[in-house]
């Protein structure tokens, strides 16, 4: 992999040009990478699902819950990744500044991205369990309920 040192100068001049504050330019681009790594990372599930890909280790085989029900959680997903996501993520920049993020540094190194990426994945994936307990559980990464 190449070193992305020598995109730094570029990524400073896209902040300063997007004429966009530090927190705004975090609300969006934070946003945009949680939409991207929940939606594909669902839309992987979903695939394998439909291609009846490792389909003995279904938690309830042969069991569809009701259409209703997956309307009502795909509006609370969307409402979620619309409205209560923007929101969380604009109260949390001053945590995040607070442990060092600046908007305006050089691109850090391959093994941080990769790192900071599993630890939004791991937080998208429990964000989410805790928005949908109800009638109809996300069963996320780990593959079993987070309260039975």
């Amino acid at each position: 992999m190449s070193s992305l040192a020598s995109y730094s100068d570029l990524w400073i001049d896209f902040v300063n040009r997007s004429g966009l504050s530090d927190r705004a330019f975090f609300v969006a681009g934070t946003w945009i990478l949680n939409f991207v790594l929940f939606w594909g990372y669902n839309a992987l599930l979903f695939g394998c699902y439909k291609l009846r890909l490792f389909s003995k280790y279904l938690i309830q085989p042969g069991l569809k819950p009701a259409e209703g029900l997956i309307w009502r959680n795909l509006v609370e997903t969307l409402l979620g990744q619309f409205i209560g996501m923007p929101i969380l993520i604009y109260f949390l920049f001053p945590v995040f500044t607070y442990f060092g993020m600046s908007i305006r540094d050089p691109i850090p190194d391959w093994s941080i991205i990769c790192r900071d990426l599993l630890i939004a994945l791991a937080t998208t994936d429990i964000y989410y369990r805790l928005n949908s307990i109800g009638d109809y559980r996300h069963y996320g990464l780990l593959g079993s309920p987070l309260l039975a």
